[in-house]
């Protein structure tokens, strides 16, 4: 790598953050290792106290820049507006409620250097819950070494959303512009996750990604807002379930595809259920959210005994097969007899 360091670009976008979440995120920014930073910290239109701290870092520290976008924006739209800001060599996007390690840009900037055809570096990310614990069954780590890897390391790991965090992640400016422009459609309908498909979208290119096995960053789970969120979300799922059916089909196979899918449906039929059982969302909620699956399940009504009855009787034997150890051979012989192991 050349000793000149490249800029690298921090981006923060918030929106009515806690002040010592807030805090903690800017202040994990400021303190790499890594110097040749810019830091942009965009708010979108915040009504607490965020905006007066946004003023006070930028005397603090003049690497940090403060924005702001015309008007109030959803999740996914604020973050591309603020990384299409950054005019540096790498992007790293960074939640207003995470946090970097101090040594996170500085791991990741020689790995990205010395292979130029890599679109992004990434490593181990850990999840951050209540009285700042770190959950270590939390943690989101590819279990590869050191190296550059392709689509084919991680393809099974994606097409189960087992995706790969953007905080911790350094991106090359360049390439993301590019496609972004490439997708643009496809990226300003997703209202939270544009993480799962900024991976999908950039392996799919034919690009290879830098994977350092080290501590990166941390992921705050105490933070969770998934009651309000529940409904876009299964809406972004299935915008990337239909983007990796569409792309992936002629890598991968049909028949692979078609197997993941039963498993995607069930699997976020379960979801619906649990968030109601556990009173994370209303019976409101609960039926649009079946309303949302059902209407693109029309190639898969023969898996139905009737209507959704299919999908918790699978909940209801995964659960006793995880519970009940006698019973498990009989419910595996089940399983199979409907195809889902």
């Amino acid at each position: 790598m050349s000793e000149v360091q490249p800029l690298v670009s921090i981006v923060i976008p918030v929106y009515n953050q806690r002040v010592d979440f807030f805090r903690a995120c800017v202040e994990s920014a400021i303190n790499q290792t890594y110097q040749n930073l810019e830091i942009i910290i965009s708010d979108n239109h915040s009504t607490n106290e965020i905006p007066e701290l946004i003023n006070e870092y930028c005397k603090l520290d003049s690497r940090i820049k403060k924005i702001k976008p015309d008007q109030h924006l959803t999740l996914s739209n604020h973050f591309l507006f603020a990384l299409k800001k950054s005019t540096g060599k790498y992007l790293s996007s960074l939640s207003s409620d995470d946090i970097l390690q101090k040594e996170a840009i500085a791991s990741l900037v020689p790995g990205m250097e010395d292979n130029p055809k890599t679109i992004y570096g990434h490593g181990i990310i850990e999840r951050l819950e209540k009285d700042n614990y770190i959950n270590p069954s939390g943690e989101h780590n590819l279990n590869l070494i050191t190296g550059v890897y392709t689509i084919d390391n991680v393809w099974k790991r994606l097409a189960a959303f087992g995706y790969i965090w953007f905080v911790g992640m350094l991106v090359r400016t360049d390439r993301f512009i590019e496609l972004l422009a490439e997708n643009e459609d496809i990226c300003y309908r997703i209202t939270y996750t544009f993480d799962i498909l900024f991976t999908l979208m950039a392996l799919n290119n034919k690009g290879e990604f830098y994977y350092i096995s080290k501590k990166l960053a941390l992921v705050r789970a105490e933070n969770d807002t998934r009651a309000h969120r529940f409904i876009p979300y299964l809406n972004d799922l299935k915008i990337i379930n239909n983007y990796i059916e569409q792309v992936y089909e002629t890598k991968y196979g049909s028949e692979e595809i078609r197997y993941r899918r039963k498993l995607f449906y069930s699997d976020i039929c379960i979801i619906c259920f649990n968030e109601y059982m556990l009173k994370r969302c209303s019976k409101e909620t609960f039926m649009e959210a079946l309303a949302i699956i059902k209407e693109d399940l029309n190639s898969f009504q023969s898996f139905f005994c009737s209507k959704y009855t299919y999908h918790f009787y699978i909940f209801y034997l995964r659960t006793l097969y995880v519970l009940n150890r006698k019973a498990r051979a009989a419910i595996r012989s089940i399983l199979k007899r409907l195809k889902i192991l």
